[in-house]
């Protein structure tokens, strides 16, 4: 018989405080990570409001895309397990399984906020990506 107590549901404050000491630690410690275009790396996305994507776990971590480097600075696309359609996603093939870019989050992050590389997109898939990425801001 388990005996382990429930474990309980954070409310949307609690994650938003939790966030907000991470994001401290984050800024002060500012590592310097050598990244490049196309690569995935875990990154702390943190805990949003609305319909913003959230990171996960204790460092509020998901993973994304970086599309384009400049400086400290990235324009990234957090990416998902699960499968969505429409012109907000491109689905793809990373590491042996499908993978959801949400176009409709990218936007520019410090690195600072990268954790650990996870590996680096095909070519054709970081193409194809930053194609939907351009004709979705463009309205093409």
């Amino acid at each position: 018989m388990d005996n382990a107590e429930p474990k309980k549901e954070l409310s949307k404050n609690d994650l938003f405080d939790r966030w907000i000491e991470y994001k401290k630690i984050i800024h002060r410690t500012g590592r310097k990570w050598e990244y490049r275009e196309r690569e995935v790396w875990w990154c702390a996305i943190g805990e949003n409001v609305g319909s913003e994507i959230n990171g996960k776990g204790r460092n509020f971590l998901r993973p994304v895309l970086i599309v384009r480097k400049y400086g400290t600075l990235f324009f990234g696309v957090p990416l998902s397990s699960r499968m969505h359609d429409g012109i907000w996603y491109e689905q793809f093939r990373f590491k042996d399984k499908m993978q959801c870019a949400l176009l409709s989050q990218a936007g520019s992050m410090c690195a600072f906020r990268l954790h650990d590389k996870i590996g680096k997109l095909s070519f054709l898939d970081y193409l194809r990506i930053c194609d939907s990425l351009s004709k979705l801001i463009l309205k093409k």
